[in-house]
């Protein structure tokens, strides 16, 4: 008697339960992963590999808050870990909690200071309507990359096509033809502007420009 009593108490071993709730994910059933990944969690707290899942599948089922207090969670064990710097803006954005998006995004790029976190402030920043902000810390992530790589370029471009402004979206795409003259992404988008795009058309990007003084 006490054997079967034993027997039907066993938890599942944690490698079946995340198993189990990845199975869950991928078959879009986010309801069962949830119960899955919340188990695992309950189990062991500090698996933030886990717990960035569980926040993953609340993003799922359209739960932003509560992805977000997972994230909190996650970020603070592993806060250089872009992919979770990642989830939690989208989780915080998606939320509405806009003061605490920008405020986590822009200390990300007072203590960090890379190419991608000035482009990620700035695709939040436009995102929550602010454009002059969006267009700052978009210009500031071209600086730092000083034209050797297409992201700046083709973030200053999709800026530039959001607020209408074709002839600085144009601008943008020139140059990113420039660092990738066969990127043919940059080639249909300088064709739908209407234009013909070929050697002539590349830009050397301005951050690339020799700095006047500069040994």
């Amino acid at each position: 008697m006490t054997a079967a009593l034993v027997g039907c108490g066993t938890q599942r071993p944690l490698h079946i339960v995340e198993s189990s709730a990845k199975r869950h994910f991928d078959n879009r059933d986010y309801a069962a992963a949830l119960a899955d990944y919340q188990e695992y969690v309950d189990r062991k707290p500090g698996e933030v590999r886990v717990r960035y899942q569980l926040a993953q599948t609340y993003l799922e089922l359209d739960q932003p808050a509560k992805a977000a207090e997972e994230l909190t969670t996650v970020y603070n064990v592993d806060p250089l870990n872009d992919a979770y710097v990642d989830a939690r803006a989208e989780a915080l954005y998606r939320a509405g909690q806009r003061d605490r998006l920008v405020v986590f995004l822009q200390r990300q790029t007072a203590e960090r200071g890379r190419v991608l976190d000035y482009l990620r402030l700035g695709k939040y920043q436009q995102l929550i309507g602010n454009a002059d902000e969006a267009r700052t810390a978009l210009n500031i992530g071209a600086k730092i990359d000083r034209g050797q790589t297409i992201g700046p370029q083709m973030a200053l471009a999709d800026f530039y096509k959001a607020v209408g402004d074709r002839e600085n979206e144009l601008t943008r795409l020139r140059m990113a033809m420039y660092i990738e003259p066969m990127n043919q992404v940059v080639w249909e988008r300088i064709r739908a502007l209407g234009e013909v795009p070929g050697p002539s058309l590349a830009l050397m990007p301005e951050e690339a420009a020799p700095i006047p003084g500069a040994p």
